[in-house]
């Protein structure tokens, strides 16, 4: 399934606010699906399917063997079918939705920038600053600080208990 526009295959349906799908500079937008799910092949349902739980459960652990056995299909395949769907690799894939959702977390505030990386994925807090400031352009301590300066009161934001 083409995309007209980008000229990249994606999957069939509509079009998913919380879907994402990276672009070279890493920016995220949202998938533009083309037929119903109901037409997919049944490998494209199968990685629709695993999409969406990646995207709402993106700390579960999707090593590619592990996912490709689960699903019925080669690791070649796995890799193959998700790149030419969603044009980015599986893991690149699940890296960019943790990263979002630990900035998700912190953007809410109390929680610390530790306690986000976890729930978000990550077990190394160093592998984890370094790939929120590719994505996001900031540390991520220093990201909860500018959210809290945003959200919370003037005399609060100086000394955010949380970050």
């Amino acid at each position: 399934y083409t995309n007209e526009n980008a000229g990249r295959t994606e999957l069939p349906g509509e079009d998913r606010p919380g879907s994402a799908r990276g672009t070279d500079a890493g920016q995220v937008v949202p998938f533009r699906l083309a037929v119903p799910a109901d037409r997919m092949s049944p490998d494209a349902a199968k990685l629709e399917s695993l999409r969406r739980r990646i995207q709402f459960n993106p700390a579960d652990d999707y090593a590619a063997p592990r996912v490709a056995r689960s699903l019925s299909m080669s690791e070649s395949k796995l890799s193959r079918l998700f790149r030419s769907l969603y044009g980015m690799p599986l893991h690149q894939y699940v890296q960019s939705c943790r990263l979002e959702r630990a900035a998700s977390l912190l953007a809410r505030g109390g929680m610390s920038v530790s306690e986000a990386a976890l729930r978000s994925g990550y077990s190394s807090m160093s592998h984890f600053s370094r790939e929120f400031q590719k994505r996001f352009g900031v540390l991520p301590k220093s990201f909860c600080l500018k959210t809290a300066k945003k959200l919370l009161p003037e005399n609060c934001s100086k000394n955010p208990v949380f970050c």
